[in-house]
């Protein structure tokens, strides 16, 4: 298996439709992630595609009958399935992507990266399913889910526990993560259920809950491994290049936030003692506040 395990993750491109309860990608997305996937800088490439009902859609001024499942996020949560896609440039633009080493019987990721935190080290697992087999067509390798063991994660347990936490060394580029090119990775058993046992405390459905003990079976039941300190470090180094950009801290910032860490009733705090100030508190979507209390 080439150490892979059968185990796939998936890069989908995020979908707004559907409850606040969980992340979206359930149905047609809002004409503002509608003119952000079709537009600008950051547009996504079947999103912007002039074959896509949204990107007609949007040609029209968001006028007419909005567009009814457009894309495979619109209805994932129906499918419980993904494609490894296709070329899309070279000898074999049009060909079907080979997805070799994923397996029947083993588990997909679904991972995307919210617009308001758009960056690599924010993406997040939406959903998790069984694979009950492997299809190959015009549009790609498919991993077909088996929805009796998916999980749809609310949206609190996908913002608390980043794809990147449960990833090693290797993965990262000069101290950031790097999915690098395609829609799919493959990711080993200890990966997947060092996630599924830190997600699992996280879910309040006793279908979900069960679903998760089933899914570690598909991985083996390995016993669990905390996350590497040097990892955790690497992720809070990536966290703070992102808040402060490529030169860093400056020593001014750092200077007061540490003053005042030190001696919080300058503030105005009142009783607030050191030992209940956070320096860098990492909130569950990845941002970090300089204090908290």
């Amino acid at each position: 298996m080439n150490g892979h395990d059968g185990n796939v993750a998936f890069k989908c491109t995020y979908n707004d439709g559907g409850s606040t309860e969980f992340v979206g990608l359930a149905g047609t997305c809002s004409n503002e992630n509608i003119r952000r996937n079709v537009e600008g800088v950051k547009r996504r490439v079947w999103c912007s595609n002039e074959d896509n009902l949204c990107h007609q859609f949007h040609d029209r001024g968001f006028r007419g009958g909005r567009p009814i499942h457009p894309c495979y996020e619109s209805q994932i949560f129906q499918t419980w399935k993904y494609s490894s896609g296709v070329f899309t440039s070279g000898e074999r633009e049009g060909d079907p992507i080979p997805m070799l080493d994923a397996q029947a019987g083993k588990i997909a990721l679904l991972t995307t990266r919210l617009p308001d935190h758009d960056t690599e080290i924010k993406r997040i697992v939406f959903g998790i399913f069984r694979i009950a087999k492997i299809e190959q067509n015009k549009h790609g390798t498919w991993a077909i889910g088996d929805p009796e063991y998916a999980i749809r994660l609310p949206k609190t347990a996908a913002l608390a526990l980043p794809y990147w936490y449960f990833k090693p060394y290797r993965h990262f580029n000069n101290g950031r993560p790097n999915w690098g090119t395609g829609l799919f990775r493959y990711v080993p058993d200890r990966e997947v259920t060092n996630f599924l046992h830190a997600l699992l405390p996280r879910l309040q459905s006793p279908k979900d809950r069960s679903v998760l003990e089933h899914l570690l079976e598909y991985c083996g039941n390995l016993t669990p491994e905390d996350i590497p300190e040097d990892l955790d470090r690497k992720i809070k180094k990536a966290e703070l290049g992102q808040k402060y950009g490529p030169g860093g801290e400056g020593e001014p910032h750092r200077n007061l936030k540490e003053y005042i860490a030190m001696n919080p009733g300058v503030l105005g705090l009142g009783k607030a003692k050191k030992k209940d100030i956070s320096v860098e508190h990492r909130f569950m979507t990845g941002d970090r506040a300089d204090l908290s209390i």
